[in-house]
């Protein structure tokens, strides 16, 4: 997880310091992976604000199995230019829901490649499409997955965590599980 203080930050300077993290490689410590596995619970519980623990060993526990390879590394994409296209939205509810949505999509899909176009951006994978969100007044249209499934118009970061638990979008996204 990234934050930055946006009264200390200018847009490009926030921009830097997100596009550097980004790039970054993940160290792989075992503190770090308690923390990722601990958000992945809590996102298949529906994401509940109850903390997530782990269950504590049993005491006559068999040896443990020898540790499974290291995942493979996931350079994400270049989204500097999404992400200055939000930053030139004139609507600050606007700005907090866009980047709601690209939130959304790199936990789920760092090396989607996003593209601004004249009223939002786009996401795709592998050269297919995953999700375009066009902002118009107080609200976004999105569509999802390469069928471009279009859920109902969304005006709030609540209205859009609960759409996109909708089963019709869940399915827009399984071809890239």
């Amino acid at each position: 997880m990234l934050c930055l203080g946006g009264a200390d930050l200018d847009a490009d300077r926030a921009l830097a310091i997100a596009h550097e993290w980004l790039r970054s490689t993940f160290a792989g410590e075992e503190r770090d992976a308690r923390a990722i596995e601990q958000i992945r619970a809590l996102e298949r519980a529906g994401g509940s604000r109850v903390r997530a623990r782990s269950a504590p060993p049993a005491a006559s526990a068999a040896p443990a199995a020898p540790a499974a390879a290291p995942p493979k590394e996931v350079r994400p994409a270049d989204i500097t230019a999404v992400l200055k296209w939000i930053t030139g939205m004139n609507d600050v509810g606007g700005q907090v829901l866009a980047r709601r949505v690209v939130e959304f999509v790199r936990n789920r899909f760092p090396e989607a490649a996003g593209t601004p176009t004249d009223d939002g951006f786009t996401f795709a994978l592998g050269g297919r499409h995953l999700l375009s969100a066009a902002f118009g007044r107080a609200c976004v249209d999105l569509q999802v997955g390469p069928d471009r499934i279009a859920p109902r118009r969304i005006r709030d970061t609540e209205a859009f965590d609960t759409t996109m638990a909708l089963p019709t979008v869940a399915k827009g996204f399984e071809t890239f599980s």
